[in-house]
């Protein structure tokens, strides 16, 4: 809160002075080329008197400053409303990244634990994904319960293909956990190439290239906005 005040109350500092600026330079400078200046004289020209005259050039003067100012507000609120919606921006793809992120990397734990658990090089062949499954029983894959919210958010940042894919993996993910929780082997076998092997692969113990491409999109939405 205190840099947001101090980021705002510098930007008004700045239209100050630029406002300052203009009045004191750039406007008499504006006031001697003769085009102006012959305007202005044309515009007075409807009176003799110095003090209407005065008048009047003062009432335009406050109507150029109110301009101004109301032209300042609405560009120093454009600015606010853009830097909360960048910020938006980043915080719900940083949310669905770490999501994604922390569930990939619970399944990538389960084929490390069933490779020090049974000494294995790596999970490969139907035989060790017979042992993954046992493993991987009462196992949980964390989500947050607010995901389809959080992806809603990132409408405008993916596009529609990239916003089904996401809801994708959520989906498999939900299909895993609910297989891990059933408590049953043959549960997770069912899935384990559809979904598990659809995500990561347990040989190289890492997420699919497509799946990283995602993850790699939204790592750099959450740090640029």
């Amino acid at each position: 809160m205190k840099n947001k005040n101090y980021y705002h109350s510098k930007s008004i500092i700045f239209l100050t002075f630029g406002i300052f600026l203009l009045t004191m330079v750039i406007f008499p400078l504006v006031l001697k080329i003769p085009l102006v200046k012959s305007t202005i004289i044309y515009l007075l020209s409807f009176t003799t008197n110095e003090g209407y005259q005065v008048a009047y050039v003062e009432f335009i003067g406050a109507i150029i400053g109110s301009f101004m100012a109301i032209c300042g507000s609405m560009w120093l609120q454009g600015r606010k409303e853009q830097k909360a919606e960048t910020n938006r921006r980043k915080k719900y793809a940083c949310i669905v990244y770490n999501d994604l992120d922390l569930a990939f990397k619970d399944l990538i734990k389960i084929f490390r634990d069933t490779e020090i658990r049974h000494g294995l090089k790596t999970i490969n062949g139907e035989e060790d994904a017979n042992v993954f499954c046992e493993v991987a029983v009462g196992r949980k894959i964390h989500l947050s319960p607010n995901w389809i919210s959080d992806v809603a958010q990132l409408n405008d940042m993916l596009s529609r293909t990239e916003i089904q894919t996401v809801y994708k993996y959520y989906g498999l993910l939900l299909d895993i956990d609910r297989a891990f929780q059933s408590g049953k082997t043959d549960e997770i076998k069912k899935i384990y190439s559809t979904h598990i092997g659809y995500l990561v692969t347990g040989k190289q113990r890492k997420v699919h290239s497509d799946c990283q491409l995602i993850l790699d999109k939204l790592s750099k939405l959450a740090k640029d906005g």
